[in-house]
């Protein structure tokens, strides 16, 4: 009995630990909305610093449809907040937004 009493300390300890660093941890999710009538076919995010887009973050069989929407987890390792984004649509237009801080902006609307 005194072993599961031990163990159940421990757990809440570890838990209440835990809780205030994961807390502190920036919210690096986006939403995606594609505001428009045609399907968005890529998309692409990259530290502000660099000259690269990275991969395509949605795949080669998604898209995201008009009205419909997309949540991505902009962290990817990623130290700091701030990101630049390009969507492809499958016209072949782009649309672009630089400088995003993901740490406080939670959404995209693509126009």
């Amino acid at each position: 009995m005194r072993a599961c009493a031990v163990k159940l300390s421990v757990c809440v300890v570890l838990a209440a630990l835990s809780g205030p660093a994961e807390a502190q941890r920036p919210d690096y999710r986006l939403t995606v909305t594609n505001n428009t009538s045609i399907p968005l076919e890529y998309f692409y995010f990259s530290e502000c610093s660099t000259n690269n887009w990275g991969k395509d973050r949605l795949g080669a069989k998604e898209v995201i449809e008009p009205g419909r929407r997309r949540v991505f987890d902009m962290h990817d390792g990623i130290a700091d907040c701030c990101r630049d984004m390009r969507v492809m649509f499958t016209t072949g237009a782009t649309r672009q937004r630089l400088g995003v801080d993901v740490c406080r902006e939670s959404e995209w609307i693509v126009r």
